[in-house]
């Protein structure tokens, strides 16, 4: 099973990838990221471009501040402009238009239909 560290300030955490949502660019800290797992959010500095050519196999770029797991992609919405994420799709994310293709023929290709 592959995972992530993440180093935060107290204490350095391992996620499952099997564990991530999706990945996005922290809202109101400049140059964090923001890991959201089932169990929890884990915010830590890091380049998100960094990450996504680190772990191409795993992540999905779906807007500049946002990476996604496809395994978790429940349902993807053309009008909405939404992924869906998570058991029951608990969790959304917007994707950039012009990455539509590109998120299908992805999430496609990595075993998620």
């Amino acid at each position: 099973m592959k995972t992530i560290f993440v180093k935060t300030r107290q204490e350095v955490i391992r996620i499952p990838f099997d564990d991530i949502y999706y990945i996005c660019c922290h809202t109101s800290k400049a140059h964090h990221i923001q890991v959201v797992t089932k169990d929890g959010e884990y915010d830590f500095v890091q380049n998100l471009s960094a990450l996504e050519k680190l772990y191409p196999e795993v992540f999905i770029r779906c807007h500049r501040n946002c990476l996604v797991n496809p395994l978790k992609i429940r349902s993807v919405t053309r009008q909405d402009r939404l992924i869906y994420l998570g058991e029951k799709g608990e969790y959304k994310v917007t994707y950039a238009r012009r990455r539509y293709s590109y998120i299908l023929q992805d999430w496609l290709n990595k075993g998620g239909l």
